[in-house]
């Protein structure tokens, strides 16, 4: 079977190929012009640097993604900052979980292909695609690097399903950019192990089924896996609230009071932290790097066909060569961020990208659309500041997508390093 098949077999069978203009759902306020809009992906021509399975799997998941799309929703879950089973919903639309990993039910993607599928969901909504990666690219990926082959077989396909939730916890309250450094402790027990510790920022881990935990071995002092099942005595998550980014991602302290952990959940195939999870870290830098590029992808559009609708002083927004200007200048940003994540996916598929050049394209596409998207709120007017209009939940949420995954200064003294020689931090 293609390796493609897996995932693109659960999507729309019938699907055909994706229409050269955009489908962004029209704003608000209609002028009752028709426009007719080029889609960003082909202004130069980007859709052609994509294989021919590449451009099938990002036409079907933009179709499913389209035809489950549900702004109303989105923007009051938004509001809430809550998460709904809907999403869960659609995630399964889309085909198995798994990303990259072979077997156990899981679709195979290369890297390429993954950061055109995380393009296609940080489009559609960056909470979303946190919930989509989180489950996929960290707690999957994961079990799939650290566990044993009977503990692959135990988890992995009933994640692919969603039968399970996967969650990964590994940053704590003082320990962010420097996780390696965390202080939860694992101790060796007669049939298993006591974990305790604080972990926080931990996406899905409010609703999750299970939970990989990073400890602290108090014999070895190395760093070990575990996955911890909601349930567990000790185990004891609160939700963060008032956060006014990733408001729908249900984000998480959690502590863990002498939490007992039998054998079989302590992920023994690692013998060490950097066995596997560096090329976990790795991928999952890479993929924010597309959602977020995903995400200005959206605003853009949604901007675009505003200002496309809007009139003012009785002719089209879009007319105005200041309006021009700024949605340009966010299409060039845009342009530059996917040509960024395609020649990452690339570079990655050949063993050819260090954590040098992942850290400096996640810096870099973050920062830069988090500035193109600022530009698509503006030519919105006092309009922008409405969710209903598209663009300020996107410029919200990439405040916390510049943020995780490595902070934007973290990741440029990352690649700052290999081009000098020189640690600018230890």
């Amino acid at each position: 079977m293609d390796r493609l098949s897996v995932i693109s077999g659960h999507l729309s069978s019938s699907a055909q190929p994706a229409p050269a203009t955009s489908t962004t759902p029209s704003s608000p306020t209609r002028s009752g012009r028709k426009s007719a809009l080029v889609d960003p992906l082909q202004f130069m021509q980007l859709d052609a640097m994509l294989s021919a399975g590449e451009r099938s799997l990002r036409q079907r998941a933009r179709r499913v993604l389209e035809e489950g799309r549900d702004d109303k929703l989105l923007n009051e879950l938004y509001e809430r900052a809550e998460f709904s089973p809907a999403l869960v919903d659609l995630a399964k639309q889309l085909g198995p979980a798994g990303l990259q990993i072979k077997g156990n039910g899981c679709p195979g993607l290369t890297q390429s292909e993954t950061l055109v599928l995380a393009i296609e969901l940080g489009r559609l909504d960056a909470s979303f695609a946190t919930f989509y990666l989180v489950h996929s690219g960290l707690a999957m990926a994961s079990i799939n690097v650290a566990g044993t082959p009977e503990q692959k077989a135990r988890w992995l396909p009933r994640m692919a399903r969603y039968e399970l939730i996967g969650a990964f916890g590994l940053t704590e309250p003082d320990y962010g950019s420097n996780a390696t450094g965390l202080q939860t402790t694992a101790r060796k027990v007669p049939g298993g192990w006591v974990l305790n510790g604080h972990k926080r920022w931990i996406g899905n881990a409010t609703f999750c089924d299970i939970i990989v935990v990073w400890a602290r071995d108090t014999a070895s002092n190395a760093i070990k896996g575990f996955v911890v099942e909601k349930g567990m005595k000790g185990f004891k998550p609160h939700k963060i609230d008032n956060k006014m980014s990733l408001r729908i991602v249900q984000n998480a302290d959690f502590v863990l009071d002498e939490c007992f952990v039998p054998e079989d959940n302590h992920l023994s195939a690692a013998k060490k932290f950097s066995d596997g999870t560096q090329m976990v870290l790795e991928s999952s830098r890479a993929v924010v790097a597309a959602s977020a590029a995903g995400c200005l992808l959206g605003a853009y559009e949604r901007a675009l066909q505003y200002c496309m609708d809007r009139t003012q002083f009785n002719k089209p927004l879009a007319s105005f060569q200041l309006v021009q200007e700024r949605l340009m200048r966010a299409l060039g940003h845009l342009q530059a961020s996917i040509l960024t994540v395609i020649r990452l996916g690339r570079m990655m598929d050949e063993g050819q990208a260090t954590m040098a050049q992942i850290a400096l394209a996640k810096a870099w596409v973050t920062r830069t659309a988090r500035e193109a998207v600022a530009l698509c709120r503006e030519v919105v007017g006092g309009n922008g500041i409405i969710s209903d209009f598209g663009t300020i939940k996107p410029l919200m949420d990439l405040e916390a997508i510049y943020t995780y995954e490595g902070t934007y200064d973290v990741n440029m003294l990352i690649a700052g390093r290999l081009v000098t020689g020189l640690s600018a931090f230890v």
